[in-house]
């Protein structure tokens, strides 16, 4: 028995959408095609429809946490979101796990070693989060994302990533 689209409830899918919006609240809206285009393949296999994620979108929009820019959100794959200033908030819920396991050093390398594939990246990332060991929370924020603002894309998968490893989701 399939679950009804208007009760879907995933966490980990939450955490995705916030986590994507997040990363692109400064100069541009996010279309919602682009949601399940840059999906983890592993997310994605948890969506029993795209419907699914449809009422979820909508859920975070009657909550407050997107808003629409353009067009209305019943004209398909093509309506533009924004995260608001309380979605904004309810993500950074989410990333205090992460800050606060970036102080304990051995356990931070070994969640990134488990869920970042490259090398180099997996290097550049340590050192990111050593170097940023001694900061407050709002800092550690504007930091992180001034440091993945040059990654691009990839820089969402695998902040999502150590997100769900940190909060101990899986």
């Amino acid at each position: 028995m399939s679950q009804d689209p208007m009760n879907y409830q995933n966490p980990e899918m939450e955490i995705w959408l916030l986590t994507f919006l997040y990363y692109h609240r400064r100069d541009q809206s996010v279309v919602a095609r682009d949601l399940l285009e840059n999906m983890p393949q592993s997310l994605l296999k948890t969506l029993p429809k795209q419907e699914h994620l449809h009422y979820m979108v909508t859920r975070f929009i009657r909550a407050g946490y997107f808003k629409e820019a353009i067009g209305t959100f019943r004209a398909g794959s093509n309506y533009h979101l924004f995260i608001t200033d309380l979605g904004i908030v309810e993500f950074r819920k989410q990333l205090s796990p992460l800050f606060h396991v970036a102080r304990n050093i051995p356990k931070l390398e070994s969640i990134i070693d488990a869920n970042v594939g490259d090398d180099e990246l997996k290097t550049s990332i340590k050192e990111f989060f050593v170097k940023n060991n001694n900061c407050n929370e709002d800092e550690f924020d504007s930091r992180l994302h001034k440091f993945t603002d040059d990654l691009g894309l990839d820089s969402v998968i695998w902040i999502f990533k150590l997100i769900l490893a940190s909060s101990e989701i899986k």
